[in-house]
């Protein structure tokens, strides 16, 4: 797969497996990637792996978890990042 290497900054690409860190380029792509990103994704994983590793992410932000609440026709309390909020304010409101 062709992804930024701004995605993976901080991970020496050569040691990325694609399999055994799965749910490490889901989450970096959902969260950072382009749309051209999120289709290779989507290509190579498939929809179903996809969805089981976005429902589980502890944090995701509003226009991300909306997207993917009507992506996957899911309800945004299927997303553990809804139904787990954090406890810690941040010093901006999110929208």
């Amino acid at each position: 797969m062709k992804f930024s290497k701004v995605l993976f900054w901080d991970t020496d690409p050569a040691q990325l497996d694609l399999e055994k860190h799965a749910s490490y380029v889901i989450e970096r792509v959902v969260k950072f990637g382009s749309w051209n990103e999120w289709k290779e994704l989507l290509n190579f994983y498939g929809k179903e792996r996809v969805r089981q590793v976005v429902t589980k992410l502890s944090d995701l932000d509003p226009k991300t978890l909306s997207y993917l609440s009507a992506y996957f026709h899911l309800p945004k309390r299927a997303f553990r990042c809804y139904t787990s909020r954090r406890s810690i304010r941040t010093h901006y409101p999110s929208s």
